[in-house]
């Protein structure tokens, strides 16, 4: 069994690139996040990126590793960002150490990109918030049943950017995203969001 794939992921030309640009423009003036979800495929060009990097938000970034852009889209592309979530083995490649200390290259990436918190997914071993004051908060992995990891890493990110955006401490954002990874790698692929009201229940037990 193998895969082949397809797929044009050539940066935007300059008549879509200034239109997505304007776009963005245009709807980012009252928000409060922006949230970068980069898969690779040519969609943020180096003038999209700087239109984020100028729009006085709160940035946060995840820069995804796959089969179809492997080696050509490491977080390590990025000037800055003010929260970047990844996992391990992306954290890893942006840093060439396949075996170094995940500590000392979660801090390398994080004060090379200028950016107060990065949180590092470790699967089984749990994940690791690392904040502005490069203190260390680590929860473990609260996973008893695990159907699909597929877009469990989006699922964190997507619920612990807005957190750190509105100055939830650290602790309780690495906790709070566990149970996210936990409840998602329950679920086939991206079948399911995750509901809040499941998601407080879930808390609400393991707290018990």
């Amino acid at each position: 069994m193998f895969e082949v794939q397809y797929i044009n992921d050539e940066e935007l030309n300059g008549s879509v690139e200034k239109k997505v640009i304007d776009e963005f423009n245009a709807n980012v003036g009252d928000r409060d996040l922006v949230v970068v979800g980069d898969f690779g495929h040519g969609l943020i060009t180096p003038a999209l990126k700087d239109a984020i990097y100028n729009c006085g938000k709160f940035m946060a970034l995840n820069t995804q590793s796959n089969s179809a852009n492997m080696g050509f889209n490491p977080v390590t592309k990025y000037k800055r960002a003010d929260y970047i979530s990844i996992d391990e083995p992306e954290l890893r490649f942006a840093s060439h150490s396949r075996y170094g200390d995940i500590e000392k290259i979660a801090l390398d990436i994080k004060n090379r990109l200028e950016a107060p918190y990065l949180m590092v997914s470790r699967g089984p071993y749990g994940s690791a918030l690392f904040t502005k004051e490069n203190d260390k908060f680590e929860t473990p992995a609260l996973s008893s049943r695990i159907i699909d990891r597929t877009g469990a890493g989006d699922a964190l990110f997507s619920v612990t950017a807005p957190c750190l955006c509105k100055s939830v401490h650290p602790e309780v954002v690495c906790f709070i995203a566990n149970c996210v990874g936990a409840m998602a790698v329950e679920t086939v692929c991206n079948r399911e969001p995750i509901d809040p009201t499941i998601l407080y229940k879930f808390i609400t037990y393991i707290l018990k």
